[in-house]
Formats: structure tokens, C-alpha cells, sequence
């Protein structure tokens, strides 16, 4: 017995856990390369999801400096992705700045502790992934799909005929 069925695309964003930046920088910190390397190999198991990598700053900077660094995190991610193999047409990258903190500033300022107060501004600063489609078809795929196709003309070679001889120099004919 088969039972043929099509997973739906998960909506909710997976946060990418113990991806760190210094402060006020979009460099990866090496003990980021541990999650991203998971990352890594969900890609590669599963050739034909897109994603969003998703950047979120807590709410300390103005909205300008937020979105511009979070964007910048954003894409450190996708480059990342990149330079471990995976194809740039599957990584799409989003900064979001302060605009979808998960602990309000409201709700901070209300904490006891300053260590409270760290910890939510932590847990607002964080990357996350989303799977945008499912359907991509891997570029050495592609390719070898398209050479298979039946009815398709292949491109004319370039030839040269057996009695005609090039000139070595063009300047000679």
C-alpha cells in the first residue's frame, strides 16, 4: 500500500539557534558555523527548497541602522550558504531591523534585572529561515533535463569544411 501525499510548506519561520555577531558587526563568529553547517546539509538533503534568511535586531539603534545591520547579517548568512555550495538562486536574504521583536520594549523596561533585560534583547536579535517554494530544480538538473528533451534542435556546430584551410593570420585572407 503507497499513499502518495505532498507535505505543505511550513509558514512559520525556524530559528537558526547560536548564530552570534559582535556587536554592531555582521560578521559570523565561528561558533555560528556549527548551525550553519546543519543548515548546510538540510539544503543539500533536500535540493528543491528556496529560503529567506532572516535577520532581527533588538529595538536599541534607530530603525535605519537596524534594518541596514540586519540586512547585512541577512545576506553574511547567504554568503556563507554560498561558499559551502549551495546555489545563490535558493537563498534569498531579509533584514528586518526592530520590526518584529518578539519581546516588546514595553515588556523589557517592566523587567527587574538587568540580566532580564539582556536576555529579551538577545532573544530579539536572532536569524531565522523560511521555506519560500519547493519546487527548484538544482542547475546540473537543469541542464542534463534539457539536454534529454526530445524534439529539441541542438545548436549547429561550428565547422569547417575539409578542403578549406584558415589563415593562421586573419589580416592574410
Amino acid at each position: 500500500l503507497v499513499h502518495d501525499f505532498e507535505l505543505r510548506s511550513i509558514k512559520k519561520p525556524i530559528e537558526l539557534p547560536n548564530i552570534f555577531y559582535d556587536l554592531d558587526k555582521w560578521d559570523l563568529r565561528p561558533e555560528s558555523k556549527v548551525s550553519l553547517d546543519k543548515l548546510v546539509k538540510t539544503l543539500v538533503d533536500n535540493p528543491n527548497i528556496v529560503i529567506k534568511i532572516m535577520s532581527h535586531t533588538d529595538s536599541r539603534a534607530d530603525h535605519r541602522h537596524n534594518d541596514q545591520l540586519s540586512q547585512n547579517r541577512a545576506q553574511s548568512v547567504v554568503d556563507y550558504l554560498i561558499d559551502e555550495g549551495i546555489e545563490m538562486q535558493r537563498l534569498e536574504a531579509k533584514g528586518y531591523g526592530k520590526h518584529r521583536l518578539l519581546i516588546t520594549d514595553a515588556k523589557i523596561t517592566k523587567m527587574k534585572t538587568e540580566d532580564e533585560k539582556e536576555a529579551s534583547h538577545q532573544k530579539n536579535r536572532r536569524t531565522e529561515f523560511e521555506v519560500l517554494r519547493t519546487d527548484y530544480i538544482p542547475i546540473n538538473k537543469r541542464s542534463a533535463a534539457e539536454g534529454n528533451e526530445e524534439g529539441k534542435e541542438e545548436a549547429p556546430k561550428e565547422t569547417t569544411p575539409k578542403d578549406e584551410v584558415k589563415p593562421d593570420n586573419p589580416d592574410d585572407q
